[in-house]
């Protein structure tokens, strides 16, 4: 098995609001969430989950609520809110354009960058790391 990789840059918030869309949770369990749904490869620590949820909760991204946790232990739980569920949606589409792109620029490591379609459709598949693969993947799980 491959240790978890650390969270590539720009994908922190999309990662955490993909996690908040199963459900009320509270900190800890979110970066369980993440690893859970990125079968183990990537691992949010605290020291950047927290600074990340309290910038959700300053831009009404998030409520929180202290409750207690399945332990016994009173925890502050997250949830999502609509400007959350819209920001989560945004990221999403952030993120499939910036895929996209990335896709056009790598078709093969000995052929030169192919040229994005003039007609509209999506571009053919090329390999891409591990890591995007199971972003998109975190990215096309359904909400709830």
């Amino acid at each position: 098995m491959t240790s978890p990789v650390s969270v590539m840059q720009g994908t922190l918030d999309l990662l955490i609001l993909k996690a908040l869309a199963a459900g009320p949770i509270h900190g800890w369990g979110i970066g369980d969430r993440i690893r859970t749904l990125s079968n183990d490869k990537f691992n949010v620590g605290q020291g950047s989950l927290y600074p990340a949820l309290y910038r959700f909760e300053q831009r009404g991204w998030v409520n929180s609520l202290w409750r207690q946790t399945n332990n016994n232990r009173i925890a502050r739980y997250y949830e999502l809110t609509s400007d959350g569920r819209r920001a989560l949606d945004d990221e999403i589409a952030t993120w499939r354009s910036s895929a996209s792109s990335i896709e056009s620029v790598i078709p093969g490591r000995d052929q030169p960058p192919r040229k994005a379609p003039k007609s509209a459709g999506s571009p053919p598949t090329t390999q891409v790391t591990i890591a995007m693969r199971i972003a998109c993947c975190l990215v096309s799980l359904p909400t709830t």
